[in-house]
């Protein structure tokens, strides 16, 4: 079985094609240190997410393999941010992967 981890600190800032420091005033929309968990998030599995880190600094863990039946042959693994609706957004997000390093390893992004 595979187990993969991934990182997610999600910041989602109103934005367009300038940097940020263009933008000192606009809102952030939504940001998320896992404090309340999942609490903010819909997963297609959530026996395949844990809460990972220390208390001041929570992560979001895919640490197994989905049991989700998906239309398509993957991803299988997706975490979801509830109730977040913007037109142009700059995203800002850090990511780790501890997966061992191969060819197939990829993080997928989802918007609409």
């Amino acid at each position: 079985m595979m187990f993969r981890s991934v990182l997610v600190v999600a910041v989602f800032v109103f934005g367009g094609i300038l940097p940020a420091e263009e933008y000192p005033s606009w809102p952030i929309v939504f940001e998320d240190n896992f404090e309340d968990g999942m609490s903010h998030w819909t997963s297609s599995d959530p026996n395949a997410w844990r809460m990972a880190g220390e208390k001041e600094n929570q992560q979001l863990d895919q640490f197994q393999q989905s049991k989700v039946k998906t239309p398509v042959r993957s991803p299988f693994n997706r975490a979801l941010a509830n109730d977040v609706v913007v037109g142009s957004f700059q995203l800002d997000v850090d990511f780790k992967s501890t997966a061992r390093d191969y060819p197939h390893r990829s993080l997928c992004l989802f918007f609409g």
